[in-house]
């Protein structure tokens, strides 16, 4: 066996930022209290990809494409205290990551098709920096 002509590897690659402008509005109707509370605030995620493959020709007219890949996201949001009353929230600004890795083993399709991507297999982890909690409190309470 020989090495596998470059051709045939494959090598994405991607990385992604997006800025969120989040408003809110509540209403809280409960015996004793009603409130609008508002706020206002931003967030921002950032995500990067990297994908390795290697496509191959078994025969019968199917092509392989089985792959690799690695991806990290991370979200970060301010902090933020709703205007209102007694049920005005606020919260800290928020940070979470998550990598997600995995691998595949998928036909890519026979010639003259329309070269659709019907996944075999597929594995993936998945690792959380920290757990996704977001706490808030009343404003009114120290």
């Amino acid at each position: 066996m020989g090495m596998a002509p470059l051709e045939q590897l494959g090598l994405r690659a991607g990385a992604a930022y997006s800025w969120h402008e989040l408003d809110t509005r509540r209403s809280v109707a409960i015996p004793g209290l009603s409130d609008n509370p508002r706020a206002g605030y931003r967030a921002g995620t950032f995500q990067i990809f990297g994908e390795l493959g290697y496509g191959f020709d078994p025969g019968s007219g199917m092509r392989l494409a089985p792959f690799a890949n690695l991806a990290h996201v991370r979200l970060h949001t301010d902090g933020y205290k709703e205007s209102g009353g007694a049920a005005a929230l606020s919260g800290r600004s928020f940070c979470a990551a998550g990598a997600l890795y995995g691998d595949a083993r998928a036909p890519a399709g026979r010639p003259g098709l329309l070269h659709r991507l019907r996944p075999e297999a597929l594995v993936g982890f998945r690792h959380d920096d920290e757990a996704a909690l977001f706490r808030v409190r009343l404003t009114a309470v120290p």
